[in-house]
């Protein structure tokens, strides 16, 4: 006697080769596929996105952590932040002036030798050896941030940056560093708003 199998149900033995096919499966065979169109990225031309290296992680965090509190992207936070520090900087109240690290030498090339002889109230006694301050981390390590602001801001950045022969991230994070304390003590002020008009909503029929 051959073994049969268990749970053998006629109703589903049917082959696929057998069964008929809906009208609906037919129709979908024939329909040619959708063709998907290039996305126009005009918006993403006008408002471009530049990068910038030399802005310390912490302070870009610090420009999410507030964009988070106003509900606003981080580039209008940035954006807030830059055009208060460069108007701070013409008041006098932020200091761009590089400083030099590295080795230094009292023979500089074309300029006059940094020894001389000190006269009465110049005469100090010797100076105490000062305690090596720990190396802080190289700029160009820290990552990349990129914010999108107007062409004519970063102009005045790029401005800043040729006249101070100073990257232009370090010039980014002296003006929103300033800009963060600003903050930070009420002195500026971020109030967000609709940027679209508000309307009440309308009524049936209306």
């Amino acid at each position: 006697m051959t073994r049969q199998k268990a749970f053998r149900n006629t109703q589903f033995t049917e082959s696929l080769e057998e069964a008929e096919a809906h009208p609906s499966d037919l129709l979908l065979t024939w329909l040619p596929a959708a063709e998907r169109k290039p996305r126009k990225r005009e918006w993403e031309k006008r408002h471009p996105a530049y990068m910038f290296r030399g802005v310390p992680p912490a302070l870009h965090a610090e420009v999410k952590e507030v964009a988070g509190e106003l509900g606003v992207n981080v580039e209008e936070v940035a954006r807030a932040f830059l055009e208060y520090g460069l108007l701070a900087y013409t008041r006098g109240q932020v200091d761009l002036e590089p400083y030099y690290e590295g080795k230094l030498t009292l023979f500089p090339k074309g300029k006059t030798p940094g020894w001389y002889e000190a006269e009465g109230a110049e005469v100090q006694s010797p100076r105490r050896k000062k305690r090596a301050k720990k190396a802080r981390p190289k700029a160009w390590r820290w990552p990349l941030v990129a914010y999108r602001i107007p062409r004519a801001l970063k102009q005045q950045l790029d401005a800043l940056r040729e006249e101070k022969h100073v990257p232009l991230g370090e010039v980014l994070a002296k003006l929103m560093g300033f800009a963060l304390e600003a903050y930070q003590q009420g002195r500026l002020q971020l109030r967000a708003r609709p940027a679209q008009k508000a309307e009440l909503q309308k009524e049936w029929g209306a």
